[in-house]
């Protein structure tokens, strides 16, 4: 299925990678995975450093899960990216639709995150796609980092 435009060369994109993020200032990060029914791929609590070992000393402002694309970290275009992480969530749908709505869940996110060098990046997501990600309760985030070609590409967050 290809929903999003072609990945690589005309395009300019460097790396892709694609996670939904679910925070809560009232669920613990243990009680979000419990009710969505699959383990998180990282998860932390309220207060926990942001970067633990890393340069940054922010801390945490909600209890948090992810899960990520199984595409090729960073390797793979964004359409495949957005495409396994929809089909791998796809069977929990129903539980994260409930969780989104519950009081105390801050927010439901699906993250699509392009760095490229192209000057005008673009892609569409089909309305099947849309409506898939709409279905889990999940706002769709588009992320594009516009690099110079000489540019190093920043740190994934």
């Amino acid at each position: 299925m290809a929903d999003l435009e072609p990945f690589g060369g005309r395009f300019g994109t460097l790396k892709s990678y694609a996670h939904v993020t679910i925070l809560s200032s009232a669920h613990s990060p243990e009680e979000m995975a419990a009710a969505v029914g699959l383990p998180p791929d990282s998860a932390w609590a309220k207060a926990d450093l942001r970067r633990p070992g890393g340069r940054s000393t922010g801390r945490h402002k909600f209890n948090g899960i992810t899960y990520d694309s199984p595409a090729r970290a960073g390797g793979d275009g964004p359409h495949e990216h957005l495409e396994q992480l929809v089909a791998r969530l796809r069977p929990h749908s129903e539980q994260l639709r409930a969780l989104a709505g519950e009081e105390g869940v801050d927010s439901v996110r699906l993250w699509l995150v392009q760095q490229t060098t192209s000057r005008n990046p673009a892609f569409s997501v089909s309305p099947a796609l849309l409506a898939a990600i709409a279905e889990m309760g999940a706002s769709l985030d588009l992320d594009i980092y516009v690099l110079d070609d000489d540019e190093e590409t920043p740190a994934v967050p």
